[in-house]
């Protein structure tokens, strides 16, 4: 029995280092290297979080734009972020305007 509780714990220790390794959305700002992104589909009437993801001249860009300032706020975007770091790092960002 004690072996499954530490394996319980040594799993959620694991897991709590686990971050998202891609999200999705609209560009809501963009301030220096940082993005704000909101989600892609709102309803008007409920509140969302948003999300700011750091990146910098090595993050890949793809998609419909071909530098990093061709970024636009309104821009429909696919992130791929790194999962090493504390913070939301975009390793790739895919332009995805519809």
């Amino acid at each position: 029995m004690r072996y499954f509780y530490l394996s319980v714990v040594f799993m959620f220790l694991l897991l709590s280092g686990c971050q998202a390794s891609s999200t999705e959305g609209v560009i809501e700002e963009i301030s220096g290297n940082v993005l704000t992104i909101a989600p892609a589909e709102q309803d008007p009437e409920e509140q969302y979080v948003l999300i700011t993801i750091s990146f910098n001249e090595q993050t890949r860009l793809t998609g419909a734009a071909s530098d990093l300032t061709d970024l636009r706020v309104g821009d429909q975007i696919k992130v791929s972020l790194n999962q090493q770091i504390e913070e939301a790092f975009a390793e790739e960002i895919r332009v995805v305007n519809e």
